[in-house]
C-alpha cells in the first residue's frame, strides 16, 4: 500500500474512532510528537491510548485536506475542531510522517 493511501486510511479511522484501525500500521516502538496536545510517547499501544483519552476528552474531529509523499516521508494536511475550556475551536493542521518498512515510525502532529 502506498504511504499516502496508508495515511488517508489513517486519517479516516481516527476520524471514526477506530482506534484499532487507526494504529495497525504504526511499528510496535513507534515515536508519536504533538507538541499541541502534550501527547510525546513511545510504542504502539502507549500512543494509541494516549491519543484516544485526548480525542475522548476533547471530541476532536479530523478532515483530512491533502496529502504528500516524499521518499520515506508523508505529510498530510488537515482541519480540526474540538473543545479547549469549553468552547470549540476550529484548527488547520500538519502532519508529518517518517515510515520504516510499510509503517509509521514516527509522527510528528502540529495544529496552527
Amino acid at each position: 500500500m502506498a504511504q499516502a493511501d496508508a495515511a488517508t486510511q489513517f486519517m479516516e479511522a481516527m476520524d471514526r474512532r477506530d482506534w484499532e484501525a487507526a494504529f495497525e500500521v504504526f511499528t510496535v516502538d513507534c515515536h508519536w510528537h504533538s507538541p499541541g496536545t502534550r501527547i510525546d510517547t513511545v510504542g504502539r499501544d502507549a500512543a494509541k491510548r494516549q491519543f484516544a483519552a485526548f480525542v475522548e476528552q476533547t471530541g476532536a474531529r479530523y478532515r483530512l485536506v491533502d496529502v504528500h509523499e516524499h521518499q520515506n516521508l508523508t505529510t498530510i494536511f488537515f482541519d480540526g475542531e474540538a473543545t479547549h475550556d469549553g468552547q470549540r475551536v476550529e484548527f488547520p493542521g500538519v502532519v508529518v510522517i517518517r515510515w520504516e518498512g510499510g509503517k509509521v515510525a514516527e509522527l510528528w502532529g502540529m495544529r496552527g
